[in-house]
């Protein structure tokens, strides 16, 4: 899907949506240069996990911690090296 979409210039951005596997293959691909991350507090009983980025990207920015319903969660931006 990702290289269907990549030949059509219009497209500007694409956002993969897992399951795990799909965000690994994602992250993977030579197009994707920015990951927007929202990291939840907590263990949650899930089946789906975002796979680590390591050192293929940094953190390019972070917002304020944020609450809803008790549970604290970041939004970040994470740019390929």
């Amino acid at each position: 899907a990702l290289e269907q979409v990549a030949a059509v210039a219009s497209i500007e951005r694409v956002f993969v949506i897992g399951g795990g596997e799909i965000y690994h293959l994602g992250a993977q691909h030579a197009a994707c240069d920015r990951v927007y991350l929202t990291r939840v507090e907590g263990r949650f009983e899930c089946d789906a996990f975002f796979p680590e980025l390591g050192d293929r990207f940094e953190l390019a920015d972070a917002s304020d911690r944020h609450e809803e319903n008790g549970v604290g969660y970041v939004f970040q931006t994470w740019r390929r090296r």
